[in-house]
């Protein structure tokens, strides 16, 4: 089968629609069809098709193998979901115990409480939001459970003392390790949005987890973070996923869901352009009910139709077109990830480049006293200089050691390449306001 096809009744299946040529044109698939339907869907939402797959076969016939891989997979996925919620009620008790108020992010929470079946939905680790002020104590307690940090010299201050937004720690649970992220903030340090952290705080609301009392965001700010996360902070690495969780969400919660401060605190964050776009295709791709209203408020002047269709390609691609864009050595935006190796060959203002290089070796005092907690006015901060020269040293080794053969592809322009220049482009245009 056709994968361009196989996407196409897999986004049909995911989306609850109906259609009678479609459903016709489902019955009709073989084994080796749904073999092809079920490998697109391992990007993390096959224990969802496997229920989609079952409200299916109530109304056209369709194979019992298909049935069975989607059910084994389901099956799976709830056994290692169950494990993850005995451990993480665990970790949520010890940390109620010290008084330690928590929000719990992404697929803990959505899995539980929006998808309402703990199988339905994967989760690869734990989020939790804490506040800063608890940072100490979160690490102590995790430190007596024993949990550990991830990676050599790490814990709250990051690797060489820089602070991230956000540390991870790890325990071995049977024969899965799990990994408990723990963040104060919801974007990176130097993420272009303005992000109202205390509102998140304030407009959290009570909720049970792993039958512990914790907190989770408002509907709108639920949606907000998850546009952010998808789109700008992974840029698609999770390919149909967030949708599916966008889709839930918004049937889960309906009429409790006040539009008109999604599109207000999109503005407000200076991430409209995010939330559009993700929203824009939830929408496109599974049919998912977002107001016309909103997304007219939300589209700017000169929006360009391509890139939505950029976004498809990218999210529907099923090779490995994120290798330059997740995960990087270094500590950069998303848009750096792309440029750092693009704008190596291809780049315009080669020596704004270098300066901005530069700046960001050797950043001024204020930042550094930031970045290794210090006081602004110590001399200490100079100190530090070298110690972050030797940091980036090593990073951009690194990045070299990991990504050479990219820069072979990009030195001679070939289709990835080209991908890649429309993956800048969509990115740029996602950072303004």
């Amino acid at each position: 089968m056709d994968k361009k096809v196989a996407n196409k009744l897999l986004l049909y299946c995911l989306s609850l629609k109906i259609n009678k040529i479609v459903d016709k044109q489902i019955e009709q698939l073989s084994i080796t069809d749904w073999n092809v339907i079920i490998q697109l869907s391992k990007e993390g939402i096959s224990p969802l098709l496997y229920q989609r797959f079952k409200i299916l076969s109530q109304r056209i016939n369709l194979p019992t193998d298909a049935a069975q891989k989607l059910q084994k997979i389901f099956l799976q996925n709830a056994e290692r979901n169950m494990c993850i919620y005995h451990e993480l009620s665990k970790v949520l008790k010890a940390l109620q115990k010290e008084g330690i108020s928590v929000i719990m992010l992404k697929g803990a929470y959505l899995a539980e409480v929006v998808y309402d079946n703990v199988g339905l939905r994967p989760m690869s680790d734990v989020d939790i939001l804490v506040k800063e002020t608890d940072l100490l104590k979160v690490e102590k307690k995790l430190l007596e459970i024993n949990y550990t940090p991830l990676g050599k010299d790490s814990g709250i201050w990051g690797n060489a003392g820089i602070v991230e937004k956000c540390f991870t720690y790890v325990r071995d649970v049977g024969n899965m390790r799990l990994h408990v992220e723990v963040h104060w903030h919801i974007d990176s340090p130097r993420s272009p949005f303005k992000i109202d952290i205390d509102g998140l705080w304030k407009r959290a609301q009570p909720t049970m987890i792993a039958g512990v009392e914790v907190f989770v965001f408002s509907p709108e700010d639920l949606i907000l973070h998850l546009c952010l996360h998808s789109t700008y902070a992974h840029f698609f690495e999770h390919k149909l996923r967030p949708f599916c969780d966008l889709f839930e969400i918004i049937r889960h919660y309906q009429d409790n869901i006040d539009w008109a401060q999604v599109q207000y605190r999109a503005h407000q964050w200076g991430c409209a352009n995010c939330v559009y776009l993700t929203l824009r295709l939830a929408r496109d791709l599974l049919a998912a009910a977002v107001p016309d209203e909103l997304l007219h408020a939300l589209k700017s002047n000169d929006f360009d139709e391509r890139l939505i269709d950029w976004a498809k390609e990218h999210i529907l691609d099923n090779g490995n077109n994120t290798t330059l864009v997740s995960s990087p050595p270094l500590n950069l935006t998303p848009l750096e990830r792309i440029e750092t190796l693009f704008f190596m060959f291809y780049g315009k203002g080669f020596v704004n480049r270098v300066v901005c290089s530069l700046m960001e070796i050797f950043p001024s005092p204020k930042m550094m006293a930031q970045m290794y907690r210090i006081p602004q006015n110590s001399m200490r901060i100079y100190l530090y200089y070298p110690i972050r020269l030797k940091y980036l040293f090593l990073k951009i080794k690194s990045l070299f050691l990991t990504y050479s053969r990219e820069v072979w592809q990009l030195s001679r322009r070939d289709e990835k390449v080209m991908k890649l220049e429309k993956v800048c482009t969509l990115m740029k245009w996602l950072e303004q306001a």
